[in-house]
């Protein structure tokens, strides 16, 4: 079962991400398959495919991260790879060293189980969606007029361990455990 570590935005930001979400397809209909508003969320660490006899050990693990909750603001889009040929498309968060420390924190725990860090050249971001076929201008043009789109600060006072089900026509996210930041 595939797994990782991430947070959840609340809903009214995760409403704003899911509208910017169904504009990025609506203008680019047939290129752009947007990501379903209950699967936004942003990965502080992909565990990859785990064994669930193996989930005890990790929320233990999990449950002893000492962070405190902290603010972000979900702000700006962009996508990967950035060279000019949109694959994903993301909203962003404005600069965060509390995040930062906090994916670090979440990587470093997990390694210590045994799972590899997935994120040394961390960009905190939530996938809105995914571009088919070959790079797109103007695609990549409409990421860069949403650079600085605003959807909404947060507290982020929890974190979050997921399992994703990739099974049916589209993927679902599921919650298992939250772990308290306080």
């Amino acid at each position: 079962m595939r797994c990782f570590v991430a947070i959840s935005p609340p809903d009214a930001v995760r409403r704003k991400i899911a509208e910017f979400a169904a504009e990025c397809a609506a203008a680019f209909p047939g290129k752009v398959k947007p990501v379903a508003a209950s699967n936004l969320h942003l990965t502080l660490s992909f565990l990859g495919e785990t064994d669930p006899a193996r989930f005890s050990e990790i929320f233990e693990e999990l449950a002893s991260v000492r962070f405190g909750s902290f603010s972000i603001e979900a702000r700006g889009a962009g996508f990967f790879p950035d060279d000019g040929a949109p694959r994903v498309l993301w909203a962003g968060t404005a600069p965060s060293d509390a995040l930062c420390n906090l994916n670090v924190l979440c990587e470093t725990t997990v390694a210590s189980l045994g799972f590899p860090r997935t994120s040394p050249g961390f960009v905190p971001h939530f996938t809105v969606g995914r571009a088919k076929g070959s790079g797109d201008e103007a695609l990549a043009a409409f990421m860069q007029r949403n650079a600085e789109r605003e959807f909404g600060p947060f507290r982020v006072g929890y974190f979050s361990f997921f399992t994703s089900d990739l099974s049916g026509k589209e993927p679902v996210y599921r919650a298992v455990k939250d772990f308290s930041l306080s």
